[in-house]
């Protein structure tokens, strides 16, 4: 509304002439325009899911210049722990784009990416037929951890123009069951990599003593809790850490609901929601077992025992941060 009273205070009419001729021609300042643009307009379809991407965006640049001042050359790997179907690979997707706008190069990748394959995951439910938690893909011990090691490792030692080839899942095979795609559609990236991304709905959970009432909760939890000690090597690994929060975890079988519709709906396969119920039920006894020790820990560096940065959001069930706090 006008308010006849407010002085506007603007430049004299021949300096803001001059001034916008060496905007318009300074071929920099039009590229920072396009560069920023197509930044807002990605951003502007997806901050009403998720509005951390600035803050995350502001910290991860924040840890690369930390990185590199201490003199790493190699790229930067920053875990990302979420529950399933909170947004994480959205997140991890995005942020990529827009760190590719400050000319920080990212890989995504997904610890979903590294399961085994279809054949190896049917053997490991029939070695263990009396565990339900390993009936299916997802808890500790459905892993191909070598090869998760092998490709990070390849990733962040990439040199100019090396092209590292990343392993792919497609959870549509095998009626919703899923199998690692053939090598030859593999995705591919080339070197170097500033930051690598690795997103996963376990990563960071770590194994419990043996006597710990938590393993109560599942008769399969001690063999899971016994799987997890192996995949200490590769979180320690990771310089720093995002984790998401839920408050309710009834939101991750909706969730998942709403994943295999939505694959349903592009003609892939996918799990009915009774499957989506049974499948979600053989990790709901990990969550209840990791969550609450995963968000209360400070983590730090396996060796030198240095408290390790991290970001933490707490996320509704729309998907929108209701708080960001950085321990």
């Amino acid at each position: 509304k006008h308010n006849s009273n407010r002085k506007y205070h603007q430049a004299p009419h021949h300096r803001r002439q001059h001034r916008n001729k060496n905007l318009r021609n300074n071929k920099h300042s039009k590229q920072q325009r396009g560069k920023y643009w197509d930044w807002w307009r990605s951003m502007s379809s997806i901050s009403k899911e998720f509005c951390g991407y600035i803050p995350m965006l502001m910290w991860c640049k924040a840890q690369l210049h930390h990185h590199r001042a201490q003199g790493h050359n190699k790229a930067l790997i920053i875990g990302l722990s979420a529950p399933q179907g909170c947004g994480k690979t959205t997140l991890v997707t995005t942020l990529s784009k827009l760190l590719l706008t400050e000319t920080i190069s990212t890989v995504t990748l997904s610890i979903d990416d590294f399961y085994h394959t279809q054949h190896d995951l049917q053997r490991i439910a029939h070695t263990n037929s009396q565990n339900e938690m390993l009936q299916v893909r997802g808890n500790a011990g459905t892993h191909d951890l070598d090869l998760a090691q092998r490709t990070i490792f390849a990733c962040q030692n990439a040199r100019e123009g090396e092209v590292v080839k990343l392993p792919r899942f497609d959870k549509s095979l095998f009626g919703g069951k899923g199998d690692r795609v053939n090598e030859e559609k593999w995705s591919e990236i080339v070197g170097p990599v500033d930051i690598i991304l690795l997103e996963g709905w376990m990563l960071g959970f770590s194994p419990l003593p043996s006597d710990h009432e938590n393993l109560n909760f599942n008769t399969g939890l001690p063999q899971i809790n016994q799987y997890l000690r192996q995949y200490e090597q590769l979180h320690a690994i990771i310089d720093c850490w995002v984790v998401l929060q839920i408050d309710n975890l009834d939101w991750i079988f909706q969730w998942r609901v709403e994943a295999e519709h939505q694959m349903r709906s592009q003609q892939r396969s996918a799990m009915s929601d009774a499957e989506v119920f049974d499948f979600v039920q053989r990790y709901l006894p990990a969550y209840r077992a990791y969550l609450p020790e995963l968000y209360s820990r400070t983590f730090r560096h396996p060796h030198h025992h240095t408290i390790l940065p991290s970001l933490r959001f707490d996320v509704n069930f729309q998907r929108q941060v209701k708080l960001i706090s950085f321990p």
